[in-house]
């Protein structure tokens, strides 16, 4: 995550004497350094502290002037990402704007002269007024909902990524590049940015004689590889050509020669080394336009901007009802770590990089009981596993819940009073242009006619979300009574109106062989196993290039 720049004025050479750093390096070391004698002459503390930067190039009263004038602040203020920076200087504006307005403020209701507000206490009756206002303007005091996604959700969501023909991705690589975050997310607990952020030098391959011992540890025979990041990480490696080369000729170029591959006696790992002048390339790229259609960039890293959209249209196609964001895999990781006795909360921080418990407390834990605290209170079977079951978001799934608008349910938002009244001026500065429109590019005019077309766009796709979440609202509340009502009459429960499109002719072809090699069934021996995972590691890599 990019951080806001430090900036320092003390400067230390570096070529300074290491052996007459070292030498001073205990000097005073029995002294008590916080005892009042040596806090009495800072000057003293100085001149002794900048023997410890003496070189040949600085003067020793060089570095006590550094030391005076060093700004601690610098070095203990918080750093922030670009988007919480983005949103803190926008809000200090805004307060900016209006207390500009009110200390400046002269006159009021009828020209009455108003006195100037002289005293900061003044100021502070502002934040007094910020509750009446909350509650005259009726704003929500509740904080947005975090709801976890734990693995069996994180399952079915990354078993729709790959399965879908509702989503289209510019390139069959986002596909993988969405299933693998999504692996990465749910399994490791890191942040998503920290995850696209990823590049080749982060990553080390190799061959081990326990299959268990990996960072990530495998599961040998799971019944499914939706959950497997080493089969999408090693197709990417492989779609990439990211392993290094012998005299400028290939050698590993497809994951059926893996098998084949060997330990050497009395040696417990055979490293498959990467090619380094791929060291800076990110794992995840983003798309882009080329001279034979859409290609991947080769040094562009895939933005979160852009990954959060996928992540949360994923989550609306596998039916969930919740918002599915990528933060929700770090809630439950959170969780999962939290809840396990074999983590310490010092070690959930480590491994989190919090660096204080008060900020999971405040920004992870979720405010959704997920104990059956009766039974607990009560010394009974507390059943983890039905509490589970009941705060997952899967719980939700309803796939024959509205997803999207019909052609006529999109087309009457166009009767909205507001998208009448814009498109109204705007067919009134379209009959005033001559054909074509074109030439009058630049022209006050026609920048008109562009930003009335932006606002009809704008309200158009508002006024189509409120239509869906309308139609939404409406389903939730009528659908299950209609259900009850249809099974007390003797009918059985609705079958659903989505079909499986797992072996559906609408599936492109390689996106059916993408989706055989990873939902297949495990196989009966270790070595058909192994074949399993290298013909599902080829198909990742192949729908790469698709």
């Amino acid at each position: 995550m990019a951080r806001r720049s430090r900036k320092a004025n003390c400067q230390v050479s570096s070529d300074s004497d290491y052996s007459e750093r070292e030498g001073t390096e205990d000097y005073g070391s029995d002294t008590d350094l916080t005892e009042p004698e040596d806090e009495a002459d800072p000057l003293c503390n100085a001149g002794d502290a900048s023997l410890l930067f003496a070189d040949n190039e600085h003067l020793a009263e060089h570095y006590i002037q550094q030391l005076q004038t060093f700004d601690e602040t610098v070095y203990t203020q918080e750093d922030y990402g670009k988007g919480t920076t983005a949103l803190l200087d926008r809000i200090e504006k805004k307060w900016s704007y209006f207390l500009d307005w009110a200390l400046n403020l002269r006159r009021g209701k009828n020209g009455r002269r108003l006195p100037r507000i002289k005293c900061k206490s003044s100021l502070d009756i502002f934040w007094k007024v910020i509750r009446r206002l909350a509650k005259k303007y009726n704003l929500s005091i509740k904080g947005r909902d975090k709801p976890p996604m734990d693995v069996e959700d994180l399952a079915k969501v990354v078993e729709t990524t790959v399965s879908t023909t509702k989503k289209k991705f510019g390139h069959g690589r986002h596909r993988i590049e969405l299933g693998l975050f999504l692996q990465l997310a749910g399994l490791t607990t890191n942040r998503p940015q920290a995850i696209l952020d990823l590049r080749y030098r982060h990553i080390q391959v190799s061959l081990l004689r326990d299959p268990n011992t990996y960072i990530l540890p495998e599961i040998i025979f799971d019944p499914s590889l939706v959950l497997s990041p080493y089969i999408f990480l090693l197709g990417l490696l492989f779609a990439d050509r990211a392993f290094d080369r012998v005299d400028s000729e290939e050698v590993l170029v497809l994951a059926s020669q893996l098998p084949r591959l060997r330990i050497r006696d009395e040696c417990n790992e055979l490293r498959l080394q990467l090619d380094p002048a791929m060291d800076d390339v990110p794992v995840f790229r983003m798309s882009e336009r080329t001279l034979n259609g859409i290609g991947i960039s080769p040094n562009r890293p895939l933005p979160y901007s852009t990954l959060e959209p996928w992540v949360k249209k994923i989550g609306v196609i596998t039916g969930i009802r919740q918002v599915t964001r990528p933060y929700s895999l770090r809630y439950r990781a959170g969780t999962a770590l939290d809840n396990s006795g074999s983590v310490s909360d010092s070690l959930r921080n480590v491994v989190m990089h919090h660096a204080d418990t008060r900020t999971f407390l405040k920004f992870y834990l979720s405010r959704r009981i997920s104990k059956n605290l009766p039974a607990i209170i009560r010394g009974l079977d507390p059943e983890e596993d039905i509490m589970r079951a009941a705060c997952r978001m899967s719980r939700t799934i309803d796939p024959d819940r509205p997803q999207e608008l019909t052609t006529e349910q999109s087309c009457s938002v166009n009767q909205e009073p507001e998208i009448l009244k814009l498109m109204a001026r705007r067919d009134v500065i379209s009959r005033s242009l001559e054909r074509p429109l074109s030439r009058h590019k630049g022209t006050p005019a026609y920048d008109i006619y562009r930003k009335l077309n932006q606002e009809i766009a704008g309200s158009r796709k508002r006024a189509q979300h409120a239509l869906l979440a309308q139609i939404q609202t409406k389903y939730d509340r009528e659908q299950p009574m209609l259900e009850i009502k249809r099974q007390l009459s003797g009918i059985g429960p609705a079958e659903s109106s989505s079909k499986p499109l797992k072996c559906s002719t609408d599936v492109p072809v390689p996106q059916q062989q993408l989706i055989k090699s990873l939902l297949t069934l495990p196989r009966p021996t270790i070595e058909e196993e192994s074949v399993r995972r290298t013909e599902a590691i080829d198909s990742v890599a192949a729908y790469c290039q698709f």
